[in-house]
Formats: C-alpha cells, structure tokens, sequence
C-alpha cells in the first residue's frame, strides 16, 4: 500500500528511508519522497539535500541546477551564493572562487 501516493510503499517508507507514509513530501521541498529517491536520488528527509542553501524542489523545478551538487557549474561559488548573494547563473561558470565575476578574456 502507499497511503500518500507518493510511489513508495508504506513499508518502504517506514523501514526503508524513515519518511512519512502519510505525507508525499516529507521535507516539504516540492518533491515527493517517491521522486527523491527514485528520480533524483536527493534525500527525502533533508529540503537541501547539498547543503548549498537551495531547497531540492527550487533547483529542479525553477533553477535547473544539480540538487545533489552544492555547486552546479563547478565555478568554486555555491549555487544558493550565487542566486541570493551574487546574482549570477548558478549554470554558467561566470564567477571566480572569491563570488567576483571572472574578467572576461581579451
């Protein structure tokens, strides 16, 4: 049975990930637990599965960026610094290590 049709079972659920049989998303990140572990392997108990201070459901669905990867363009800022604090495409290497933006070669 999967009481909150989120694609895992009760059981599952319950013994497997510890996540509420009840509840399609128990972190409230805009997954569903079921698509946490089954699509996007993020952890259904933690809204921020990398820490990089984006919630699981805003990096899929509105910036398109790695949930499971504090920095998506590998630019050495975290996607959360570079969309709140920098304002800068946390897909596109635009930044130096320090949250600058990179000069632009001549």
């Amino acid at each position: 049975a999967d009481a909150d049709s989120d694609g895992l079972t009760n059981q599952q659920e319950r013994t497997d990930y510890r996540t509420q049989d009840r509840n399609r998303d128990t972190d409230g990140d805009a997954l569903t637990d079921g698509e946490e572990i089954e699509v996007y392997k993020t952890d259904p108990n933690q809204a921020d599965s990398d820490n990089d201070g984006l919630v699981d459901g805003a990096e899929v669905y509105s910036y398109k960026t790695n949930p499971n990867q504090a920095d998506s363009d590998n630019d050495g800022v975290s996607d959360g610094d570079e969309v709140f604090q920098i304002h800068s495409n946390p897909l596109r290497a635009n930044t130096d290590s320090g949250g600058s933006p990179a000069s632009s070669p001549k």
